[in-house]
This record gives C-alpha cells, structure tokens and sequence, in this order.
C-alpha cells in the first residue's frame, strides 16, 4: 500500500509536469501568434500607407463622409505629414551627396604621376569617400524612420481586439 501511495504521488507528479509543459508550448505559440500579428500589420501599414498617400492630395479626401476613411483620415495625415517631412531632410542629403560626389569627381582632373602624388589622392579620395559614406548612412537612418512611420500607421489603423 505505501508501494501504491507512492505510486499514485509519482503519477500526480508526471501528470502535473506534463500540464506544466502543455501550458508553457501554449504560451509560447500564443507569443509567437502575436508577434506574427503585429508583423502582419507593420506590413500592412506600409502597403496601405503605399496606396493611401496620393489622395491625401485630392479635395475629395476631405470632404468625405466615408466612415472607413473618416477613421483613418487623422492617422493617415499624421503619418503622412511626419514622412513629409523626413523626406525633405532626406532630399537635402540627396543634394548634399550629389555635390559630395561631384566634388570627388572634380578633386582628380589628372592622374598622379609618382608615388607622392598617389598616396596624397589616395587619403583625399578616402577622405571625400567617408564623408559620402556618412551621408548615405544619414539617408538610411531617415529611410527606416519612414518605415517605422508607415509600420505604426498599420498597427493604429489595426488595432487589436
């Protein structure tokens, strides 16, 4: 009978430990369905934001009672206002790349004739190279923030139940 009592423990346990393990997958597939959600939705806000832009230019999409777009008229012209003006800052950098590039093209006219001259040019093109290479980086740094603009605007525009 102790034979049995313990038995009987070992089984509750076993049991217990593989409720425990069906609860722990069960959260963990829960986590994964909402990161694969919220993914789904960044997406979406940038496919819709993608579409939805030109006719923040067009009257009509003021003067709309339509209740869709009257529910993503403010998240929209908000977004897009924010993008706006990123891209500006991102067509200054453009500007400021292409006289940089320029510049570099310019710095050469005639090739070096000795050793000298070779390694003066050199660390000069490096140095024009890094200063471009900066600016790229800047006009990536502003492109993600677009992306992350467009990504909120489909998960305000989706929001969960």
């Amino acid at each position: 009978n102790l034979f049995t009592e313990r038995m009987g423990f070992f089984e509750k346990a076993v049991n217990g430990g593989k409720r425990a393990g069906q609860k722990a997958k069960l959260k963990a597939e829960l986590i994964m369905l909402d990161r694969d959600i919220n993914k789904r939705k960044k997406a979406f806000g940038i496919y819709m934001y993608d579409m939805l832009s030109e006719i923040t230019c067009q009257q009509d999409f003021y003067a709309t009672s339509d209740e869709t777009i009257s529910m993503v008229r403010p998240l929209l012209l908000e977004a897009d206002r924010e993008i706006r003006a990123l891209d500006g800052k991102k067509l200054s950098a453009k500007g400021d790349l292409d006289i940089a590039q320029a510049k570099r093209a310019d710095a050469f006219p005639t090739p070096a004739a000795n050793w000298k001259e070779k390694a003066r040019n050199g660390a000069k093109g490096a140095g024009m190279a890094a200063g471009e290479a900066k600016i790229k980086t800047r006009m990536a740094v502003i492109n993600g923030k677009i992306r992350v603009i467009k990504e909120d605007f489909g998960v305000s525009a989706n929001p969960s139940p």
